[in-house]
């Protein structure tokens, strides 16, 4: 695979690899008549808090500026090989992840003699929107009630029931 990342469309980032956030929907468990104990129900569309972390191996001018106190967007650009099975053809299917978030912690890293400083940024994530090949597989907007997996909008019928 082979990738880039680039922030608010046009600078990029350097040498950073990415901790990509865990997607946990938000539950609360419900019991009462008519059900044997206990069932943990996820709440439809709403996720837990999500991090994303950018690793720098030194402190690259992309690392400060992901930590200016505003929202950055982050595009991930990749392409992962793919060998058809059948034919034995070599193909590379194009990945995008789009990451929009606020910096919560800026990790300095260290300081040693021949070596990389390991610092780190880390993101809270209001947005994501990971496509594969063009179809978009998940995208979650926190403040606009956008939840779609595998190009269902699960969303959608809150914003109708608010009237969006």
């Amino acid at each position: 695979m082979k990738y880039e990342a680039i922030r608010n469309g046009s600078q990029y980032l350097g040498t950073t690899t990415v901790d990509l956030p865990d997607i946990a929907m938000l539950s609360d468990d419900a019991m009462g008549a008519g059900i044997n104990g206990t069932v943990n129900v996820a709440t439809l569309g709403q996720t837990d808090s999500m991090q994303v972390t950018y690793n720098f191996a030194t402190w690259e001018e992309g690392y400060f500026d992901l930590f200016a106190q505003e929202t950055h967007t982050v595009d991930l650009r990749a392409g992962i090989q793919s060998q058809n099975r059948v034919t034995g053809s070599i193909d590379v299917i194009p990945i995008k992840i789009t990451i929009k978030g606020s910096p919560k912690t800026l990790s300095m890293g260290s300081l040693e003699t021949a070596a990389g400083s390991d610092n780190s940024v880390e993101h809270e994530v209001t947005y994501i929107k990971i496509t594969i090949n063009g179809v978009v597989k998940i995208e979650i907007d926190k403040f606009n009630d956008v939840f779609v997996v595998n190009e269902v909008d699960f969303g959608a019928k809150i914003r109708a029931a608010l009237g969006k």
